[in-house]
């Protein structure tokens, strides 16, 4: 307890967990922001090929290349932040004021799957 602080209890506990809604809500949003720029750049990486093999014949090995290039940092930006995702999610509910209940949180494994099919079989739709 804090040294003339007794009067105040009920007050600190309602600003420690207002914090700990904001600290998880904060790593929520962090965590949408990494999927939309994946989703960015995969999107760049398969705009690329089709809008070159719409305007010609066939795309080139270069544009294949390009594609690839883009939709392979586009996975990248998806697996680092579902890994910094989990890190900071893991840090936060070891701290004593954010044990409990995470109701509402982004349900990560359904993401990461759904997102993770999508990526591959965009990136085999243009090797194959």
């Amino acid at each position: 307890k804090l040294r003339g602080m007794e009067g105040y209890s009920n007050q600190l506990d309602i600003r420690v967990t207002i914090a700990a809604a904001k600290t998880r809500l904060a790593n929520e949003r962090t965590f949408l922001a990494w999927i939309r720029t994946s989703l960015k750049m995969f999107g760049v990486g398969y705009g690329v090929l089709v809008v070159r093999s719409y305007l010609f014949a066939d795309a080139d090995w270069f544009d294949r290349v390009i594609s690839l290039v883009f939709q392979s940092s586009g996975m990248a930006f998806f697996i680092i932040g579902a890994w910094r995702y989990d890190l900071v999610r893991r840090k936060i509910s070891g701290m004593k004021h954010f044990i409990g209940e995470h109701e509402g949180e982004v349900p990560i494994v359904q993401v990461s799957i759904v997102l993770g099919i999508a990526m591959i079989a965009g990136i085999l739709n243009i090797v194959f």
